[in-house]
């Protein structure tokens, strides 16, 4: 009787493991990487949306003879005079889109897109009297990297509040 091993080529249990754990380490590398980077596209487009209202707004205010542009005290007269408000906000890249994500609460903390709309007053103005007196405003948002509220203002912004709807 001759008794011979078989010698069967194939990878061994231990070398199919080690590649198993190499790939999902890369996986796991992989995915923290994206989250950041998208992360940083969030943080990136809603500080550019938030300039650029500011701009336009600060811009149309000083040089239109519009009255939509006179009084921006809610967010749909702000909505109503980036869309109708003539040659100014014709030349913006402020699109529907970027309106819908103003809001007059705070910034969400989970938003991945809301900005808070408010209107400014010289400081020492009070909150009844911002209405009549704006001078500028100020754009505010959630900043996912920091964790924190930033903002982005224009004209004078001493006293700063969220309007009405």
């Amino acid at each position: 009787m001759n008794l011979q091993k078989s010698k069967q080529a194939g990878f061994t249990l231990i070398e199919l493991l080690i590649v198993i754990v190499v790939i999902a380490i890369l996986a796991a590398i992989s995915v923290v990487t994206f989250t950041g980077i998208q992360q940083q596209g969030r943080d990136s487009r809603r500080a550019g949306d938030s300039a650029n209202i500011v701009k336009l707004v600060s811009t149309c205010m000083a040089s239109e003879s519009g009255a939509e542009w006179k009084d921006i005290s809610t967010l749909a007269a702000l909505k109503t005079a980036v869309k109708s408000g003539g040659k100014c906000s014709k030349s913006s890249n402020i699109n529907d889109e970027t309106l819908d994500t103003l809001v007059v609460s705070d910034p969400a903390h989970s938003s991945k897109i809301e900005m808070q709309y408010q209107i400014c007053a010289p400081t020492g103005t009070s909150d009844e009297n911002i209405k009549d007196n704006i001078t500028g405003i100020k754009i505010a948002y959630w900043h996912e990297k920091d964790n924190r509220t930033k903002s982005v203002t224009a004209g004078e912004a001493g006293n700063c509040k969220a309007p009405d709807a």
